[in-house]
């Protein structure tokens, strides 16, 4: 996992941060929502059930008595016309309580609540049958049987019916009791798992924010220690860059540039140090070169003053200076070639120092490329902070929940108050989901703190990339320094281009000089007569070969210490 964040882009990371981070958002927001309507709906049944089970109890009861008072009067009364009236109250009242015992049939009544719904129905029949019995006997007018019959069975069937309703009743807070156990035993259970899950959630977010910050931060540190380097002429490589050169994303662009950037110099300074050493050496022949034709030269004119004090040697002075006008040829043709050589020295220093520079040049625009993605990765922090405040608003739908369920439960209570002694165990339940709905509440808030604090590390990230802005400044300021020091040595460069230009121009005065020496000189041979004026015009041609020389000398001198000067700007590089 590791090994791909670190192959991953910046803003694919920030992308998957955000992304784990509304995932674990919704799904804790999900669960919260789901868990609070899974204890609402629980609440809402047993609370329709049980109401609908008291209310048809107590009809039903009421039924029963009144059917029971009924049937004392009718016994009780010898008036027909009565008698009618009571009957009819008896057979609208059975119709009450038919419609009462069937309603409490479809609720739920569990499984002792449904054995003593059979009791019931059993118990109603018998009564039924014997109340019937003592309709008949007591219309007929045998009153004395009747209420034989009703004390002897039908009263002990009453007091049946009677306690067969009140167990009812407590089977039905029994069942309550159990249903309450249970939504209040799954209501922890979700709170439980709800806490588990942010948790989980936030440890994911924390980790992944931590291998995040780790895949910048680390190779950042190691760029600013290349960097440095560089800027120290320190070119050597290091193959502890290896892992860093291979990865893809802005990182890997980065120390890809300054590695190409590191290579170029190294190539670059490499072959000027090549060429500042050929150029010394030539400037060491071509300065022994012009000592020598220096040296020559002046024999010559030592030759050319003995010639004008004496002609009676002219011959063999003459003879003697065609030789050493030929030896100086084949110097001034050696310096000549020197010259050219250091001329194209020059020429492909030059080319390395304009590849060096163009090198210089690519590096800065990079630079201002990675400049420009860290103002990118800045934008991204900005709109993750944004996100991450819009995924806030999950929590406020949970504490909405939260309120409706109070409510809910407020009403249930008020609901329960109203059923009077039946409701008492509605209204521990309403208080319980009410604690439940605070509890739903209470981890919104938390949600809202890790949120917060989530934030809070998107601050840290945003301050490391503005660290990574000023360390990318530094080596905008590094490449900076090394364009100059290009500079400075493409000036020096040029200057010795120069210089050599001007002594290849002197040689090749000096060339067209000597062979127009040896012209006159082989004259002289055949023309004795004219040696005097000859050997005056040969003097001059003398000096200036050797004020040409002289200058030849000094333009060598210059350019040796140019050489030199070069060679020692090149070897503050560490290669």
């Amino acid at each position: 996992m590791f090994k791909l964040m670190d192959n991953a882009k910046i803003r694919v990371k920030l992308v998957l941060l955000i992304f784990a981070m509304i995932i674990g958002m919704v799904l804790v927001g999900s669960m919260g929502w789901f868990q609070t309507r899974k204890a609402q709906r629980a609440l809402d049944t047993m609370y329709n059930d049980n109401l609908n089970q008291v209310a048809s109890l107590s009809n039903a009861g009421t039924a029963l008595m009144t059917d029971f008072t009924n049937i004392l009067r009718l016994i009780a009364s010898d008036n027909t016309s009565y008698q009618m009236a009571v009957l009819s109250d008896i057979i609208e009242k059975e119709k009450n309580l038919d419609n009462s015992i069937k309603k409490i049939s479809t609720t739920n009544l569990g499984s002792d609540g449904a054995k003593i719904y059979t009791s019931i129905n059993e118990n109603l029949t018998a009564w039924k049958e014997i109340k019937n019995k003592i309709i008949e006997l007591s219309t007929s007018g045998n009153t004395p049987e009747a209420s034989a019959i009703y004390s002897d069975k039908g009263d002990t069937v009453f007091r049946k019916l009677e306690a067969n309703v009140t167990s009812l009743i407590n089977a039905n807070i029994k069942e309550a009791s159990v249903v309450y156990k249970k939504s209040l035993d799954s209501a922890r259970q979700a709170s439980l798992f709800l806490i588990i899950l942010i948790i989980a959630v936030s440890l994911v977010c924390i980790m992944i924010g931590v291998i995040i910050a780790r895949s910048i931060t680390g190779p950042i540190s190691t760029i600013v220690s290349i960097i440095r380097k560089t800027a120290g002429f320190d070119l050597v490589f290091d193959e502890s860059y290896n892992s860093l050169i291979k990865r893809r994303d802005e990182i890997g662009i980065i120390i890809n540039s300054i590695s190409d950037m590191r290579h170029s110099l190294h190539n670059t300074i490499t072959k000027l140090h090549n060429i500042s050493g050929t150029m010394a050496a030539n400037s060491e022949e071509l300065t022994s070169s012009t000592a020598e034709s220096t040296k020559s030269i002046s024999q010559v004119t030592a030759s050319l003053d003995e010639i004008a004090k004496g002609n009676a040697n002219q011959s063999e002075v003459v003879s003697k200076t065609s030789e050493h006008i030929t030896e100086i040829a084949g110097h001034i043709s050696q310096a000549n070639d020197a010259t050219t050589e250091n001329e194209k020295a020059v020429i492909l220093s030059l080319e390395a120092v304009s590849e060096g520079y163009n090198a210089i040049v690519l590096t800065s625009e990079k630079v201002q490329e990675n400049i420009s993605v860290s103002e990118e990765v800045n934008k991204s922090l900005s709109d993750l902070s944004k996100s991450i405040i819009k995924v806030g608003s999950i929590t406020d739908v949970i504490n909405s929940i939260a309120a409706q369920t109070n409510l809910l439960a407020l009403n249930a209570a008020i609901e329960a108050a109203r059923a009077g002694a039946a409701g008492k165990g509605f209204a521990v339940v309403a208080d319980e989901v009410r604690k439940l709905a605070e509890e739903s509440s209470s981890a919104a808030k938390e949600i809202n703190a890790i949120i917060q604090a989530i934030i809070a590390n998107n601050a840290v990230t945003s301050h490391n990339m503005e660290r990574a802005k000023e360390l990318e400044a530094e080596q905008s300021f590094a490449v900076d320094t090394t364009k100059r020091a290009f500079d400075k040595i493409r000036i020096s460069v040029e200057a010795i281009a120069d210089k050599t230009k001007e002594v290849s121009e002197m040689l090749t005065t000096i060339d067209k000089a000597s062979r127009e020496i040896s012209s006159h000189t082989h004259d002289l041979a055949t023309l004795a007569e004219e040696s005097a004026a000859s050997s005056e015009e040969i003097s001059a041609s003398s000096q200036q070969q050797l004020s040409a020389m002289e200058i030849i000398a000094k333009a060598s001198s210059d350019l040796s210490g140019m050489a030199q000067q070069l060679d020692n700007e090149i070897n503050k590089f560490i290669l």
